[in-house]
């Protein structure tokens, strides 16, 4: 049975429309191979390992293509091969992870036990740290307590000093003297007044003389 392909490109026959497409496009490796000829038996044995056979081109043939003697020119048909990929290799499968051994279990022991106690000593370090710093700021506030306090002695004791310094504005007044008169001072003697006749006493009064006494 003549081969026969259903692609075709550039005179060539092809297994299919796919191939011929793919060989224009040179997608893949090709090569071309005389002597090979899909139509006689045991041409498969003459295509080399790692390719295979995807399309033929068919001898031309001498003479009118009209003439009945016509016969293949030797030389004119060649075979396409294309080399086959090699299918992908599986990818390795990931390696079991490996137990520890007892000594890297010791050292892990050593470096959580370091571990912990560096830890521990960062803390009592911070609690020290925070210790210190509430004590500092115990002493400011005690320190400013004090400043406090001697400013306003200061101001007391400044006080106390002005008025000790002040003059006395008050002036006490001698006690007024007792007359140093004693009992037997002699009365003084009132001055006997004697109504007269027509004194100014007597001339308000309409009283006639005669009545009036000579006391």
């Amino acid at each position: 049975m003549a081969y026969q392909g259903s692609g075709y490109f550039g005179g060539i026959r092809f297994n299919n429309p796919a191939t011929a497409a793919a060989y224009q496009k040179g997608e893949g490796y090709y090569t071309t191979m005389p002597g090979i000829n899909p139509n006689q038996p045991g041409w498969g044995n003459l295509v080399p390992a790692g390719y295979e056979l995807v399309g033929y081109k068919a001898p031309k043939m001498s003479g009118n293509f009209r003439s009945t003697n016509r016969a293949p020119i030797p030389g004119t048909s060649f075979a396409v091969l294309k080399k086959q990929m090699p299918a992908p290799a599986p990818a390795p499968a990931a390696p079991d992870p490996a137990s520890p051994s007892p000594q890297q279990l010791q050292i892990t022991a050593e470096a959580q036990k370091y571990r912990e106690e560096s830890e521990a000593k960062l803390a009592e370090a911070q609690t020290l740290l925070d210790n210190f710093k509430i004590e500092q700021n115990k002493a400011a506030e005690a320190k400013k307590l004090q400043e406090q306090m001697a400013i306003r002695a200061q101001g007391t004791l400044a006080s106390n000093l002005a008025m000790s310094q002040r003059q006395p504005s008050l002036q006490l007044s001698p006690a007024s003297q007792t007359p140093k008169t004693a009992g037997t001072q002699p009365f003084k003697r009132r001055r006997l007044q004697v109504m007269t006749p027509g004194s100014q006493v007597t001339s308000g009064l309409n009283i006639g003389s005669a009545n009036l006494l000579n006391v």
